[in-house]
């Protein structure tokens, strides 16, 4: 497969999907704000504590396709974007949309006609698109 992907938040939802891709063939980089992320993930480990999660990493790496970095210019040849940032809410459930926003602020660059761009479905529906 010829499919650049690239997974902006290697957290929870991020770095499972980034290695499932990788581990279905696609070039995969994952783009994060934490280097020490970057570089557990770089070596094969997850940086979350979690059986399933380190199991599909290292498989992940071992196809060699799984790659992690910090520096937004590495992703500027990807066809696909996956943006699996963090939304919190406050105390009256009003998200913080900032990560979101950071992250399209972040790749907007690099988007074509033809690249794919999906984030999480919970986002409210417009907030992509305004920016």
């Amino acid at each position: 497969m010829d499919s650049k992907v690239c997974v902006v938040g290697l957290g929870y939802v991020g770095l499972p999907l980034a290695a499932l891709c990788a581990i279905k063939g696609h070039g995969v980089t994952g783009l994060d704000t934490n280097q020490f992320a970057v570089d557990k993930i770089n070596q094969g480990l997850a940086h979350i504590k979690d059986v399933e999660v380190e199991r599909l990493v290292k498989a992940g790496y071992l196809t060699g396709r799984l790659k992690a970095t910090t520096d937004v210019n590495r992703v500027a040849s990807s066809t696909i974007y996956l943006i699996c940032v963090p939304t919190p809410v406050d105390e009256n459930h009003d998200p913080d949309l900032l990560p979101l926003y950071s992250a399209v602020d972040a790749i907007a660059p690099f988007l074509k006609k033809k690249i794919w761009s999906l984030s999480n479905p919970l986002f409210f529906l417009g907030h992509v698109s305004k920016r």
